[in-house]
Parts: structure tokens; sequence; C-alpha cells
């Protein structure tokens, strides 16, 4: 569906063809690309750190892509 836009995103913060990124690199990226706030990004990270090992995956971003991709804006974080 968004396949091609997961990837120019994920790209952008990857090195060396690695398809993960660290906590930290990862809640930037969300930060940057969503405009979340410190405490939005670090919450949408745990939501979608779905073996909870600190890394989001390609896959764990498609995941919150389709939930939640463009559509960050209107989100209201508690």
């Amino acid at each position: 569906m968004y396949r091609k836009e997961v990837q120019q995103i994920f790209d952008r913060y990857t090195k060396n063809n690695v398809r993960r990124l660290k906590k930290d690199d990862a809640v930037s990226m969300l930060k940057t690309e969503f405009n979340f706030t410190d405490e939005q990004a670090s919450c949408m990270f745990s939501m979608f750190d779905k073996d909870k090992n600190d890394v989001m995956s390609i896959w764990e971003f498609q995941q919150f892509y389709t939930c939640v991709g463009n559509r960050s804006s209107i989100l209201t974080l508690h």
C-alpha cells in the first residue's frame, strides 16, 4: 500500500542497508518526519516496538505507518 513511501522515509535514517533503527534514532525519525514531541514519539515507539527489543524494524515501522501514517497531526496522545 504505502511500501515505497515507508521505505523512502525509513532509508533516510538507516546506515549500511540495515533495516533496523535503534530507539534513539527511531524516536528522532518520528519527531522529524511526523512532528511529534519527545513524549509522543517515545509513546509511538513503545506502541509499535512489538518485540520490545528497543529497535524499530522496517516491519514495525510499516505497521506504524499503516496505522498512523500522515494522519499523525490529528493524534492526541495522553
